[in-house]
């Protein structure tokens, strides 16, 4: 017999359950095969330290009270239904949440609007009018003509009509 065959026998082998015929076969193949011999005596030893072994005995009632436990025990899918019912579960988790909405909502707001429309920043006119009137009304004129010059000054084909105007110096 092959070693693969041996070492599938030698479990019933130590155990006695093998025929005479298959007994024989092991035992000569065991005499002339190290590494069957090796997982042989791995097999007697763990066979005599299962032996040695000393059975342990529960406490008094212990099955009864086991029993008692698994019948009365729910599943884990029914305890968590209770628990979400009776709003144990839930109420924790509302403050979270609300913050993660919060923090969607105003991620959604940067992103579309972004910063500078979300906070408040006068424009020149709301400065104009926190100013009087009477004294600063030049101060709105130059802020409206400096305006206007900045948007000109982005517009890169108006620079050179503007390169090309006569200046006051040669009238």
């Amino acid at each position: 017999m092959k070693c693969e065959e041996i070492q599938g026998l030698l479990s019933a082998y130590v155990d006695d359950g093998l025929s005479a015929a298959q007994k024989t076969a092991v035992e000569d193949h065991t005499r002339g095969c190290a590494s069957c011999r090796q997982e042989l005596r791995a097999y007697q030893e763990m066979w005599r330290d299962l032996a040695a072994w000393k059975p342990v005995e529960p406490t008094p009632g212990f099955v009864s009270r086991f029993w008692t436990r698994v019948a009365t025990k729910k599943p884990w899918y029914v305890a968590g239904w209770d628990a979400v019912r009776a709003g144990t579960r839930v109420w924790r988790w509302v403050p979270a949440l609300a913050s993660l909405v919060l923090c969607v909502v105003l991620g959604i707001a940067v992103i579309e609007y972004g910063t500078d429309r979300l906070l408040f920043t006068p424009q020149p006119q709301e400065i104009a009018l926190v100013v009087d009137p009477s004294v600063e009304l030049e101060m709105v004129a130059y802020m409206e003509l400096a305006r206007n010059l900045e948007i000109i000054e982005e517009l890169d084909f108006l620079e050179s009509l503007v390169a090309e105007e006569p200046s006051d110096e040669h009238v």
